[in-house]
């Protein structure tokens, strides 16, 4: 917890340096990636807050918002790299709005862009990236409500500052309230330069167990509190892990996600900060959910120390799945997403 304190208190301060609340023009750089709106082709949402608005300052003073829905598909802007996955402090501290779910690309040349508060995300770090593919899903972690906090950074470090897309705007800085769609990608786009394109494996929140190298596993199958579980009930899921290594392992979240439809649901994230297996420790984590009624997938996930997924080991050599009720409906949880 200690840990996670100091990375909060880092993050606010790299976030509140340098620039002013009303920032110089930028200096031009090279290679600018071609951006497009990271929505689906031919969907449109209203700007909630732009350049320069509410905690917009500073380093992110040239960031957007747009209200997307609760798991509406989040779209790479540019071709780019998978550069890092997560989970930074919401702001304001004030309103204690919990942990935000980041993923930044990585478009060459110094450029980048930052998706913040998704539900969920659809690659790894290390996948490459085409313009338009789906890396996630919109959420409202570390947020008062759904939407998607959009930047284009360029600089040396995640936290570097933000850069105008006027671009995106028909040329001029976005107006709040106004509903902006995105276009059609090209039947034939033109790589970028400095970047290899292919087309990414998509690994749900977290790789599979194939290759797994963690000596964290998962001994037996998850298990729910009570049956039968009705619409709108909370229940709570348990999930055991066992470090079965010589080493300490320290996990700074550890927790559950539930999609449906292969859209990941409101409220649909669960998890728990700063667990710590000792050497041969065994242990249970509860997580408390409640959904309406229907079907839902719900996959367990874990961050490691430098904020990369782990993938969950299984004992058996089958995934193991668990049928529950929900108000008459089934629902499957299954050890690890594949």
């Amino acid at each position: 917890m200690k840990r996670f304190g100091l990375l909060c208190l880092f993050v606010l301060g790299i976030l509140s340096a340098t620039l002013p609340a009303t920032a110089e023009e930028p200096a031009p750089f090279p290679l600018r990636p071609h951006l497009r709106l990271p929505f689906l082709p031919g969907e449109g949402y209203v700007v909630t807050c732009g350049y320069g608005c509410y905690q917009h300052q500073g380093n992110m003073f040239y960031a957007v918002d747009f209200a997307t829905p609760e798991g509406t598909p989040i779209v790479a802007a540019a071709d780019g790299v998978v550069a890092a996955i997560t989970w930074e402090v919401g702001l304001p501290l004030s309103k204690n709005l919990g942990d935000a779910l980041v993923l930044y690309l990585d478009h060459g040349n110094g450029w980048f862009t930052r998706y913040v508060h998704l539900s969920g995300v659809t690659v790894s770090v290390g996948d490459q990236i085409e313009q338009g593919d789906v890396i996630g899903y919109a959420g409202h972690t570390g947020a008062e409500g759904a939407h998607l906090h959009f930047e284009l950074k360029q600089g040396a470090q995640l936290h570097a500052p933000s850069q105008p897309i006027d671009e995106l705007f028909g040329g001029q800085p976005p107006e709040v309230g106004q509903t902006y769609l995105a276009a059609a990608l090209p039947l034939d786009p033109t790589p970028t330069p400095s970047m290899a394109r292919a087309t990414p494996t998509p690994t749900a929140l977290f790789p599979s167990s194939a290759g797994l190298t963690t000596s964290l596993v998962l001994p037996v199958s998850p298990t729910v509190s009570h049956t039968p579980l009705m619409a709108g009930e909370p229940f709570t899921v348990t999930l055991t892990l066992a470090n079965v290594g010589a080493q300490t392992i320290r996990l700074p979240i550890v927790g559950m996600m539930a999609r449906q439809n292969g859209v990941f649901v409101q409220n649909g994230l669960a998890f728990t900060q700063d667990v710590v297996l000792a050497p041969n420790e065994t242990r249970s984590v509860s997580l408390s959910l409640a959904f309406p009624a229907g079907t839902y997938l719900l996959s367990p996930f874990a961050f490691s120390e430098t904020y990369t997924l782990v993938p969950l080991g299984i004992a058996e050599t089958r995934t193991p799945t668990l049928t529950v009720t929900i108000n008459r409906q089934n629902a499957y949880l299954p050890l690890v997403w594949r």
